[in-house]
């Protein structure tokens, strides 16, 4: 069934929120790393089979690696993005796949403003911290996440962890410090 052409399409909001790499710390990275590789995998101290000369160049591939890998966030342009509807993180966490966040065991994803990591939560409370990191994305991108984690103070109703509107309503309520509010004279004992 199709909508009457007369009709506006409702306008959605933006619900995906493409998070960025840091351009100048993957360029610094790069620019250090692949010379540092080079010379630490051709340098040769002196003795054949020496553990010096293993341990360098492992140093060198593990600079190439890191290297490697600030260049593949720079060309592709993203380093992980958030999913506003389903308040759901997509990473390339693991090698070849991608990884979407909460995983299965896991209800909801929040923010801890004391450490300023993402981590998904279990309904039991444990948490396990995401493979993203604020230092390695963009200053304005992760701002806008956290405006955005922050905002929505409730997690998103899912089907595994249902809730009553007034409990949830219970918890939210603010509390008066100077106690509870006393009806107007005449209005009660």
């Amino acid at each position: 069934m199709t909508a009457p052409t007369g009709s506006p399409e409702p306008v959605r909001p933006q619900i995906r929120l493409v998070v960025r790499a840091n351009r100048f710390l993957c360029i610094s990275v790069a620019a250090i790393g692949l010379p540092s590789t080079f010379v630490l995998i051709m340098f040769d101290p002196g003795g054949i089979n020496s553990t010096a000369d293993d341990l360098t160049r492992a140093a060198g591939f593990a600079s190439f690696n890191l290297a490697f890998w600030c260049l593949v966030l720079l060309f592709r342009r993203w380093y992980f993005t958030f999913d506003a509807r389903n308040r759901a993180v997509t990473a390339s966490g693991r090698w070849k796949a991608r990884g979407t966040y909460p995983s299965r065991r896991f209800d909801r994803i929040e923010y801890s403003v004391y450490d300023a990591r993402i981590y998904e939560v279990r309904a039991d409370g444990k948490r396990r911290r995401l493979p993203v990191r604020r230092w390695l994305a963009d200053q304005q991108d992760w701002r806008a996440l956290v405006d955005l984690l922050l905002a929505a103070k409730q997690p998103a109703p899912t089907s595994r962890s249902p809730q009553a509107p007034a409990a949830k309503a219970l918890r939210t309520a603010p509390l008066d410090p100077r106690g509870p509010a006393l009806p107007p004279d005449g209005a009660g004992p």
